[in-house]
Formats: structure tokens, C-alpha cells, sequence
């Protein structure tokens, strides 16, 4: 039987309720959630309610809002026809359709045809959101909690999110659920609410909500026990929608047989499928199972690439075994130097290995 001594510690407990708050999926389950299929903590109102009614706001638009008019003359035809709906679009909104208002304001965010305009953008979406349109109030919340246009306000960011929450947006779900997994967002400390918010996007498909519920059940946190089926499960379908952090956990799923029966092999070829996207954590556990020979053939000089590949994108746990392991190798061969290794630069033509290398955001999962 072999000693695994660093694998010890790698418990599928352990990991980081905080997220980041990015953008998400929104594509439906096989097998959707329901309210019924889980079962969270009653949140518990230990800090005051958040408010639920609109923020009266005074946004000033740079310009006075008026009739969409674009010259169409140097456009495509397919542009031309996204100036024609924006016209109509235009005319809506200044009528007071709140649908039409939350499209204004996010062709001012992001479109081809003009400069971008976050000022009227948010004009937009104020217009919508105070007629109570759920995406308009789930966009507002993100200005306020970026800073982008309004003033930095993280107790108006989760006004707005609790609003649109409450009319079912899957996205101001899963950042309200953050909020309450951070604490000092704009609320207290709460699992309970995390896990209920998370559980409600989830449901509606959301990948992060997902990964993150799953935290919640793999440490019983929020949720009546630990769960490790139903962890399993949310990372599965998580993974299966192609988010790679969830695959990095589908993998340990497999390797520690929590939730699903033991199988090395399988966990090793999640994670070669994770390192080809770039993600660091699989690097360094499929790096592991290369030095030890756990669900593929021993090969220590794969594992090296693979934990400088993890080190290289800023993973301190990754660096650390690839120090001992060149210091390893380097006693081997006491007659020679230890290997040297050029840092890695991303499009350099001689590297095979350049999909290990793939640099991508740091995520909010850290596996100890």
C-alpha cells in the first residue's frame, strides 16, 4: 500500500464559502432543483431586514432622452435592422414600458453602434428598476456594488438584489447569497441566507449558485446536515455545464469517494480536462497523482510541469511541491545540476505543454 502523505489533506470539507461576483449561466437543469429537493436553514434575521422598497434616486443622463435616431448609411443590413429595433425600442421606453427602459439600458452598456454610455445606461435601468422590471433592479445593485457610475454602496447594492430576488432574478439570487456567505456586504453573516439564495438560483440553473450550495453541503454549513450525495450531485451538474471549478471538485469527489464511489482513474481524467482549460487547483492534483502514481503511471517529470504550470498562475500550495520536487530530482542526480525552468510565456512556439499554461482568473474555491 502506497504512503500518500500529501494527499492526506486534501478533504473535500475544506473549501472557501466566499464568491466573487462575476456573470453566470443561466441554462436549465436536466434535472432541475425544486424547492422540495433540498433542505436549507431558515435564514435567520439576526441583523435587521433589508430594505425592500426602491431607493429614490437622481440619476442626471449626460443627455436629455429622446427618440433613437442612428444614421444607418455606413452600417451592415444586419445593423441596420438593430438600429430599426432600437428606434422602436426607444420609442417604448419613453412611454414607460419598463422592458423596453432595461434594453436602453443595456444597448448603452454594451452595442456596436454607439460609444458606450454608462451614465445613460444607468438612467435606463433606474427607470426600469423603479417600476420594479427584476434584471433592472439585479443591474442596479451592480453599480452600486462595483462603483460603476453611482457612488460605492453595498447596502444599496443588496436593496437592490433582495428586490429582484424576491421577483425571482436567478442572478441577484446567487449574488445576494454571496453577500450573506461574506458578510460585511451590506449584511451580517448568515449561511442560512446563503444557502436559501443559492438554493433558489440554483434551481432556476446557475452554475456559481451551484458550486457554491455545494460548499454548503460538503461542511454543513446553512443546510440541516452534511450532505456529501447532494454535494456530489450540484457539482456534477455544475460540471457538466462546463464550469471548471465545479469539474476541480468533481474530481476530489471521485478521488476521496465522498458522495460517489472511489474511482481514481475517473477523478485523474476530470482533472486532465480541467488543466486543459487552464485551472490551477487541477494542475496541482493531477500534478499529485503523477508523482504518486494515483489513477495514471507514475511520471514525476509530468508531475514537475504540472505543479510549476499551477505555481506559475500564482498557487502557493502548488509552488511548494514543486520545490521539493526539483530539489528531489537534484539530489537523484547529484552529478548534475538540478533541471533548470523558464518560466512559461504564454504563445511561446517550442512549449507542447502550452494548454497546461493557460492562465484564467483566480477563483474563490481554495482547496487546503
Amino acid at each position: 500500500m502506497k504512503k500518500i502523505p500529501l494527499l492526506a489533506t486534501l478533504l473535500l470539507a475544506s473549501a472557501q464559502l466566499c464568491a466573487t461576483l462575476p456573470s453566470a449561466g443561466s441554462a436549465n437543469f436536466g434535472q432541475g432543483l425544486n424547492s422540495a429537493s433540498v433542505s436549507v436553514n431558515k435564514p435567520q434575521q439576526q441583523g435587521g431586514a433589508v430594505k425592500t422598497e426602491v431607493p429614490t434616486e437622481n440619476i442626471t443622463p449626460p443627455s436629455k432622452p429622446s427618440l433613437m435616431q442612428i444614421d444607418a448609411e455606413n452600417y451592415t443590413q444586419q445593423q441596420r435592422q438593430k438600429i430599426k429595433e432600437m428606434e422602436i425600442i426607444s420609442q417604448k421606453a419613453l412611454a414607460g414600458d419598463p422592458d423596453a427602459q432595461n434594453k436602453m439600458g443595456d444597448f448603452y452598456a454594451d452595442n456596436d453602434l454607439i460609444p458606450r454610455d454608462m451614465r445613460m445606461a444607468a438612467y435606463w435601468w433606474y427607470e426600469a428598476a423603479r417600476r420594479k422590471h427584476p434584471e433592472a433592479l439585479c443591474r442596479m445593485g451592480e453599480l452600486y456594488f462595483s462603483g460603476t457610475v453611482m457612488k460605492k454602496n453595498r447596502h444599496k447594492a443588496v436593496q437592490y438584489w433582495k428586490l429582484s430576488a424576491l421577483a425571482g432574478n436567478a442572478q441577484a439570487q446567487y449574488f445576494l447569497g454571496s453577500c450573506y456567505a461574506n458578510g460585511g456586504q451590506g449584511v451580517y453573516l448568515d449561511y442560512g441566507e446563503a444557502a436559501f439564495w443559492w438554493q433558489k438560483s440554483a434551481a432556476q440553473g446557475n452554475i456559481r449558485a451551484m458550486h457554491n450550495l455545494a460548499f454548503c453541503y460538503a461542511r454543513g454549513q446553512g443546510v440541516d446536515k452534511v450532505d456529501a450525495r447532494m454535494a456530489y450531485d450540484l457539482w456534477r451538474r455544475a460540471a457538466e455545464k462546463g464550469f471548471v471549478p465545479a469539474q476541480t471538485q468533481l474530481g476530489l469527489c471521485y478521488f476521496s469517494g465522498e458522495g460517489v464511489e472511489k474511482d481514481l482513474k475517473l477523478a485523474a481524467s476530470i482533472w486532465t480536462a480541467a488543466t486543459e482549460k487552464g485551472d490551477a487547483e487541477a494542475q496541482r492534483l493531477l500534478g499529485l497523482c503523477y508523482y504518486y502514481g494515483l489513477g495514471v503511471a507514475m511520471d514525476k517529470n509530468t508531475a514537475q510541469v504540472l505543479f510549476e504550470a499551477a505555481a506559475y498562475q500564482g498557487d502557493a500550495e502548488a509552488k511548494k511541491l514543486y520545490d521539493s520536487i526539483v530539489l528531489e530530482i537534484g539530489l537523484r542526480n547529484a552529478n548534475s545540476p538540478a533541471p533548470k525552468v523558464v518560466p512559461f510565456v504564454p504563445g511561446r512556439p517550442d512549449n507542447s505543454k502550452s494548454a497546461l499554461f493557460r492562465t484564467v482568473r483566480k477563483e474563490d474555491v481554495m482547496i487546503k
